[in-house]
């Protein structure tokens, strides 16, 4: 799978995907909404709670990391 769009830095994290390919993205925890906000391909994505699956629209879903871990 292409991976474009990934990040790597102090503001990246590495999320695994349905393909079993990590993801490296720029990720936020978001205050207003208590979610973590995972940046990929000018979209943004709420991971609202552990485990759950995003789907980017891109092909790829995305499994959110344990929240407590990443803020």
């Amino acid at each position: 799978s292409e991976n474009l769009g990934e990040i790597f830095g102090p503001s990246s994290r590495c999320l695994m995907t349905d393909e079993d390919d990590p993801l490296c993205l720029k990720g936020v925890c978001n205050e207003r909404d208590k979610s973590f906000d995972v940046h990929y391909r000018d979209e943004v994505f709420q991971c609202r709670y552990d485990g759950q699956i995003v789907d980017t629209m891109f092909g790829v879903s995305l499994k959110c990391p344990r929240i407590a871990a990443v803020w």
